[in-house]
């Protein structure tokens, strides 16, 4: 964020400054008890450690849900300080700052810059130099701080080259730690910085216009509407009291979820203190209504005849019926699904019933085992394109997937031949660990969990399902009763999970027919997809 700033100054401020006690969290006004406003503040606070004014964030979470610590060496090293990597520790009134802010609940973000993934040729800025300070600051702080790379490029082949395996190599060293990039801008061909960040800081400048574009009024792209708004943040300088209440909406209404709004001017300002009106932004922020939960659907596995009547329940059970997964088998009983090699052509029974649940608007996904990687890719590159030569239907669900990520390659070139060919892709590993994000860019459904309901019920997601649509993410539930179909549909929305089926099906299921509560499951998921009011 546009530092450097007062190395020179760093050592002799930090001692001479008398200790201030590091007050407790308490909960923001507005929030006491109640559900968290879908708004947050990331400060962007240059302060010493240990002054007063870090007491104001801290006191403040959960309304503060991340803050960007920028240390200086004590011989005024630091990316973020006299431009180099650290060459000692920061002092250790850091390391007491770091704790109170993760004791508030407050996420620390170590700023490490980048120089626009290392444009320069500099060794300071160099992939492997940048690397080394993430193990550095790990090693002093734990593997609980985040990070936040300054001056980020906006290229997508900087971020296949620098700014992903530099996030891959975050969460290699880390507790899942969240990574912030900030190239302070966003345009219509950045997306893919999505698979290299957790939040991507898509504005920094003035609030109102001046010789570039202030944030009020400014356009945001399209495809940022894809995410949930936790994966965006935007840092609003130049500002007044007046303006505070009309950012922070802004922020809200454009789908930024992280908003930090600061009064020093333009260019360049120093961030070394809060605004003068902090108290009002504070509030401004947690009087926002909060995040609404997940709408599930559900995704239907059955694997029947085409000729079952159930498939005319699960037409009519649209629109809160989204996908239906399809097992189509040949005549001569061949088929990947069917115990035996793919199919050897086409079934004729299918296409009427195909184009039914098309009509209803319902999502046929052609089923494909992938023997956990094992299946040749020209294999199942074929099967793919013979659900769209015999059945019009390009969508797949790849079932068999393993959970490491050692093969995302094969996924990927899958996914993109699924693409091209107007499809999207479903893959299926029947539960989910902490590295499963991995198959993120390889998948538009990502299947976390197949098990019974009382597993279901008892189950605990990775914290980072939250960082992405919850329709990125199904459940099968086996062994399900009408009584529990209501609380799975709530856990459902609860875990962010958006697509949801439950079987009556003992385990192993085998999806034969649907279960006896179907209505009951179809009018659950409507009420809990259905606006209030």
């Amino acid at each position: 964020m546009r530092v450097p700033r007062l190395a020179s100054l760093a050592v002799t401020a930090i001692l001479a400054l008398p200790a201030s006690p590091l007050l407790p969290a308490a909960t923001a006004a507005g929030q006491a008890g109640g559900l968290l406003s879908a708004e947050h503040i990331i400060t962007t606070l240059y302060a010493y450690p240990g002054i007063s004014t870090w007491n104001l964030v801290t006191r403040n979470a959960p309304a503060i849900g991340a803050s960007i610590v920028d240390m200086c060496a004590a011989d005024g090293s630091g990316s973020g300080c006299d431009g180099t990597p650290w060459k000692q520790q920061p002092p250790t009134a850091w390391a007491t700052q770091i704790e109170a802010l993760q004791n508030a609940g407050i996420t620390p973000l170590v700023y490490i810059a980048t120089d626009y993934g290392d444009a320069g040729g500099s060794p300071d800025f160099s992939l492997a130099t940048v690397e080394s300070e993430v193990s550095a600051a790990v090693g002093w702080y734990g593997r609980g701080v985040g990070f936040m790379f300054d001056q980020a490029g906006t290229s997508c082949g900087l971020e296949s080259s620098y700014y992903g395996p530099l996030y891959n190599y975050v969460k290699s060293v880390t507790n899942d730690a969240t990574v912030e990039l900030s190239p302070g801008t966003v345009s219509a061909g950045m997306a893919c910085y999505m698979n290299a960040s957790d939040i991507l800081q898509v504005f920094e400048g003035a609030e109102t216009g001046g010789s570039t574009p202030g944030f009020q009024g400014h356009g945001f792209p399209q495809w940022m509407r894809a995410y949930p708004a936790s994966r965006f943040a935007a840092t609003i300088s130049q500002a007044g009291v007046s303006g505070v209440g009309t950012d922070v909406a802004q922020a809200a209404a454009d789908g930024i979820g992280n908003v930090y709004v600061d009064d020093e001017s333009e260019p360049d300002p120093s961030y070394r203190t809060l605004p003068a009106f902090w108290t009002a932004e504070v509030a401004d922020v947690t009087a926002l209504p909060p995040a609404s939960a997940a709408h599930p659907r559900i995704i239907v596995p059955l694997y029947a005849a085409a000729d079952s009547p159930a498939w005319a329940q699960v037409a009519g059970g649209a629109p809160a019926v989204r996908a239906s997964i399809i097992d189509i088998c040949a005549p001569d009983g061949t088929g990947s699904g069917c115990g035996s090699k793919p199919a050897d052509e086409p079934n004729p029974a299918w296409p009427p019933t195909i184009r039914a649940l098309r009509s209803a608007g319902v999502l046929p996904l052609y089923y494909i085992a992938t023997g956990y990687g094992t299946t040749p890719l020209a294999v199942v590159e074929a099967e793919a394109l013979d659900a769209v030569l015999w059945y019009g239907t390009p969508s797949v669900m790849l079932d068999q997937v393993p959970t490491t990520c050692s093969a995302v390659p094969y996924y990927r070139a899958l996914y993109n031949f699924v693409h091209a060919l107007g499809g999207i892709v479903m893959l299926d590993s029947g539960t989910v660990t902490a590295s499963s994000s991995c198959y993120l860019p390889a998948s538009d459904i990502l299947g976390v969990f197949a098990g019974p309901q009382s597993g279901f019920q008892a189950m605990s997601f990775p914290s980072w399902l939250a960082r992405y649509p919850a329709s990125r993410f199904a459940a099968v539930i086996s062994a399900g009763t009408s009584a529990g179909t209501g609380a799975d549909i709530a856990d459902a929305a609860r875990d962010g999970i958006g697509n949801v089926y439950i079987d009556d099906e003992a385990e192993p299921p085998d999806y034969a027919t649907l279960p006896a509560f179907w209505p009951a499951e179809i009018a659950g998921v409507t009420r809990a997809t259905a606006p209030p009011g």
